[in-house]
């Protein structure tokens, strides 16, 4: 949980959440927020201190745990909100919301189109629809540590392959953060936007808290120690079961382990640059015409 917050915690600049907020969503009265996959309401705790007083914010997520960590969080804050621990997906709305929001959330759910489509469903007419992703292209090619190879570092050894399956056989869409202006036409929204987030997170050894930043930056990886012979062939067998032939997959696997021996190596004094890659796609739900007799 605490790695969660902190990591969350780290994905914007405030600056420029107030920038979305004010300047390119223009909310001027307060608002009615619908999060989806919420977790533990990291977007709440950015949004709701930046939003007109009187704004209200709802989160809904499969965890149980991570409810019950919103609810505590929220309730030590004071800050207005309601929480539902069901399936997005089925869970059966009457409310209508006003901003209906999700972050890194669609990569990872097995139909990102449906999900999107029941975004606009749970927006009231005029609503905006916002999805904020990160690439999985850009993030492999986001990460630059310190006296490592860069090369080495973004190097894809197959992956695209397992993607691509992932996508075929299963509807996870490595590629839905570009997609996403495209799914938002098809499903009928309208004023259709996308920007990047600003934020460019680096560490230089122990400067601005680096050793929870290093110590994150393993563990998201799987660096924090070398893989044992069991877990090294779960990992290849994995890849190979994904799509990537075994050279590749051992390959793959080799190189990552290979970059957790010299990232270990360099842990108490780790330098880094990492971009978030986070693509933030909204567009409008239409109003409703009402004709009268």
């Amino acid at each position: 949980m605490e790695y969660l917050k902190r990591t969350r915690s780290r994905l914007w600049n405030k600056d420029y959440f107030q920038f979305l907020i004010e300047r390119v969503w223009k909310i001027k009265t307060p608002v009615r927020v619908l999060d989806c996959g919420c977790g533990y309401g990291a977007v709440g705790l950015q949004m709701l201190p930046l939003l007109p007083e009187g704004s209200s914010y709802t989160g809904i997520d499969l965890s149980e745990q991570l409810i019950t960590e919103a609810e505590n969080i929220y309730k030590k804050l004071g800050y207005p909100a309601k929480w539902i621990h069901g399936d997005f997906i089925t869970y059966p709305f009457i409310e209508k919301y006003d901003l209906v929001i999700c972050q890194c959330v669609l990569r990872h759910v097995d139909q990102p189109f449906t999900f999107l489509k029941k975004m606009k469903e749970a927006a009231q007419d005029g609503g905006l629809v916002i999805a904020m992703e990160p690439n999985r292209e850009t993030e492999c090619d986001s990460l630059y540590i310190d006296r490592l190879d860069y090369g080495a570092l973004c190097s894809r050894n197959g992956l695209r392959k397992v993607w691509k399956t992932e996508f075929e056989h299963q509807g996870r869409d490595y590629a839905v953060a570009v997609r996403l202006p495209h799914m938002m036409k098809k499903i009928g929204l309208s004023h259709i936007e996308s920007r990047m987030n600003d934020h460019v997170q680096f560490a230089f050894g122990d400067a601005r808290g680096g050793e929870k930043l290093s110590e994150d930056l393993l563990e998201i990886n799987e660096w924090n120690e070398p893989l044992s012979e069991a877990d090294l062939k779960a990992r290849t067998d994995y890849l190979i079961n994904h799509g990537m032939n075994r050279e590749e997959a051992v390959g793959f696997c080799k190189n990552q382990q290979k970059t957790g021996e010299n990232v270990r190596m360099l842990r108490e004094n780790l330098a880094y640059t990492q971009l978030p890659s986070m693509v933030i796609t909204f567009g409008r739900k239409a109003e409703t015409v009402k004709f009268g007799y």
